[in-house]
Formats: C-alpha cells, structure tokens, sequence
C-alpha cells in the first residue's frame, strides 16, 4: 500500500510538472507573437520620434553659403529667408507693443519644434504659424544671428570697435559706419534689417520699456564677438570686457540709424527686392500686447525699491534659470538707476556693477550674490 501511494504521488508530480512546462511553453509563444506585434504596431510611433530630416539647414550656417543656395530659388531675395519671415510676422504682430521684446525668452520646445518646421520646409518656402508667441520668433531671430559661424559683423570689425590701446572708449558711429561699407552685401543688408527694426522698437520705448540701450544690450553680443582661439579665463575676461564697448557702437547704431546712409539704403534695398513691396517697413495696425507672467516681467519701475530681494530678482530671470546672466541684470540695473532718479547709467558703468555682483566672475549671478549685493545698495 505504501508503495502504491508512492507511485502514485510520484505520477501525480510527473503530471503536474509536463502541465506546468506545457503552460510556459505556451505562455512564452503567446509572449513572444505578442513582442512580435507590439513591435509593428509601435514602428511607426517609432519612426515618427526620430529626428526630421533637414532639408534647408538654416541656423550654424555660413551666410555666404545660405544665400548662394536660396538664390537658386529666389534670386531677388537678398537676406535668407527666416529672418524675412521673422521680421514680418513680429511687425505685423504689434512687436513695437510688446513689453520687454528682444529681452523676455521664448519658450524652449515651442522654439524647437519652429526651428524644425523651417528647417524642414522646401528652401525659401518656410512659414511661420499665426498662433506663435512674439517672444519665440524674436528668440530664433537672436539664436539665428549668435549661430553664424562668423559673427554678422564679421571678426575683422571687432579690432576696430573694441580697440586694444582705448578699451573702453567705442569708437565714433561715423567711423564705425565707414567700416561697415565694408561688409559683404548679405552681412551689411541683413544688420540694416535688424537695426531698423530696433530703431521702430526703441521709438516705442514708452510702451514696450526697450530702449535704444536696452536692445543693444540684448542683441549686440549677438551681432559681434572675437574670434577665441582656445576658452581660457583670458579670453573669456577679454570677451567680457568688450561687451560694454559692443553695446555703445550698437546702441550709437541703433540712435543714429536715420542719419546713416549706409544703413537705410540697404535697409531700403532689402524692403524693395523682398516679394510682395515693402513688406519689412508695414506695420500691420492690430497689435497684440503680450501675455505677461510672473517669471521674467520687469515690475513699474517706481516699485522695484518696495521688492524683496527675491521676488526682484525672479521679475528679471527672463528665462526662469534661476540665475541673471550678465544680459538680464543690465536691465535690472538700468532700471534701478533710473528709478532712483539717478538718471541712464553708462554701459561701463552696467559693466562694473555686473562685475561687482558676479563675485566668483562666472558670467552668471546666483541669488546668494544678488542678494548680498542688493543688501549693501538698498
């Protein structure tokens, strides 16, 4: 009887253990013809999340090289063809309105998925959506001019604006306008373009608190650098120190843009060759005051001594990064200065208050150094 239990105990395991195996193995076949179609059926999923093709790079490229190849498309259009666009569409979108344009961030993937779209439309035949904020075309037009290879301005200007025996003197905007007769004629119509369009912001100053010294504080760095051989703490003190020179010839560029017929002529000349008339000098007459949130919105100026600390500074982080680059806090101290009814302070002068806040001269302004900064001015 004891053996009889036995065997049939054993049996009853054998039966078990083939049912067992039996079930994996089909569990495991059910598995894998389930991987097998989930795979397919996430292919074009997959597909759609690889990056674009590009087929008009237009951001890092040479100057030279983009309009050699929009030519072939459309011969009269003499600057490529984001920065028609992007002009146009602020212009007809009340960009002289809009408070702190050129200063406040676009938002980063909106940006990127614009880049895209124009980088992977046919050449020349990009658009720019209706719906789009002004702060995120203004941000592709600034990111668009800091990409060249070679600055806008080109690296043989930069000798002759900063110079090295008069570091902190610009040169005079009649000099500086002779040097630009110079340029390539793509360089020299895409700055006038720029500038005019800085000139219709800044003439709406009263509205949209950016000044002719506002701009040239955010977009000059963008237009002129010195070519850097190697990024060492000296070449990174030399850029530093030419930025407030940069900012003086741009802000000359941009007060004096009327009286300079270097700069309109071209201006003139890029309006009349651009399909459709004079389409960079309308202004269309609805305008859209932008949307103004908590994080980057310069305050009433009569209010910034009635701020903390904190709160301050977060209404002068455009970007919400958590710290002021030397940009943003030049705007901070401009406004300040003027609020305190000490009147417009020089761009060496922003220079030296960035420099006296920034004290481990990392080119960013955390809030512990802002903050004991503000505590011994206030």
């Amino acid at each position: 009887t004891l053996e009889a239990k036995k065997s049939e105990a054993e049996a009853a395991a054998a039966e078990a253990a083939g049912s067992s195996k039996r079930r994996s193995t089909k569990l495991c076949g059910r598995l894998r013809r389930n991987t097998v179609n989930s795979k397919r059926d996430l292919r074009p999923l997959a597909e759609g999340l690889q990056e674009p093709e590009r087929t008009n790079p237009t951001w890092g490229v040479e100057l030279h090289e983009l309009m050699e190849k929009q030519k072939r498309v459309v011969p009269e259009m003499p600057v490529p063809h984001f920065c028609r666009i992007a002009i146009e569409w602020l212009r007809g979108h009340g960009v002289v309105d809009s408070m702190g344009v050129f200063r406040v961030g676009g938002v980063a993937l909106q940006m990127k998925a614009l880049r895209e779209e124009v980088e992977c439309a046919p050449l020349a035949g990009a658009v720019l959506p209706q719906d789009t904020s002004i702060h995120n075309v203004t941000g592709l037009l600034k990111a668009y001019l800091r990409e060249l290879p070679e600055p806008l301005l080109t690296f043989d200007l930069f000798p002759k604006v900063f110079r090295e025996q008069e570091p902190e003197e610009p040169p005079p905007v009649a000099e500086v306008a002779r040097e630009l007769e110079a340029l390539p004629v793509a360089n020299l119509r895409l700055l006038s373009s720029v500038l005019r369009l800085a000139r219709d912001i800044a003439d709406n100053a009263a509205v949209n608190r950016m000044d002719a010294q506002n701009l040239a504080i955010v977009i000059g760095p963008n237009l002129l650098w010195k070519r850097v051989e190697e990024d060492t703490l000296e070449s990174l003190m030399s850029y530093r120190a030419s930025l407030a020179v940069i900012t003086s010839a741009v802000q000359a560029l941009i007060e004096n843009f009327h009286a300079l017929p270097v700069l309109c002529e071209n201006s003139a000349a890029a309006a009349s060759c651009t399909p459709g008339g004079d389409l960079l000098g309308a202004i269309s007459s609805g305008r859209q005051r932008r949307r103004s949130g908590p994080m980057g919105t310069p305050p009433p100026l009569q209010s910034l001594a009635d701020m903390d600390a904190k709160e301050l500074f977060n209404s002068f982080d455009a970007d919400g990064s958590g710290a002021l680059d030397p940009i943003e806090f030049a705007i901070f101290f401009k406004d300040l200065m003027e609020a305190s009814g000490k009147g417009c302070p020089t761009n060496r002068a922003i220079m030296e208050a960035t420099n006296a806040v920034d004290a481990d001269g990392d080119g960013e302004i955390t809030f512990e150094e802002f903050n004991r900064w503000w505590t011994t001015v206030r």
